[in-house]
């Protein structure tokens, strides 16, 4: 939000934690209430820490799943580009302080669940 409100936003402003967790609420119960409305064909979630683990393995599946065309004429690239990024490391950040971890942790409850992310 710190990053990306500037770009939308007439004035400077601190992020408004409770309309964050309120946002991020209303965004993934409508997805969870809508997500079987998605074709199989259509649909496949990927998790972030399977892509870091296993990125080419992670897109094949991808492909696989959503019947797409040519993997092997992609795989070459993205192999590259994925030995061009060894080594990368990403961002650090503060731990979030206790109380917003299990504001969190109960607001949130359903992703928690339905990603099996520990709380």
């Amino acid at each position: 939000m710190k990053k990306a409100s500037p770009f939308w936003a007439l004035q400077k402003s601190e992020p408004n934690v409770d309309q964050i967790i309120r946002d991020y609420i209303e965004v993934y119960e409508a997805f969870f209430e809508q997500r079987h409305l998605i074709p199989a064909e259509n649909f496949c979630e990927v998790a972030f820490g399977e892509l870091e683990r296993d990125p080419i393995g992670q897109m094949q599946r991808i492909y696989d799943n959503l019947s797409l065309p040519e993997f092997d004429y992609i795989e070459p690239k993205l192999s590259e580009y994925v030995q061009s990024i060894d080594g990368y490391s990403k961002n650090s950040f503060p731990d979030l302080p206790s109380e917003i971890r299990e504001r969190l942790a109960h607001e949130w409850s359903r992703c928690f669940e339905e990603w099996q992310y520990p709380n």
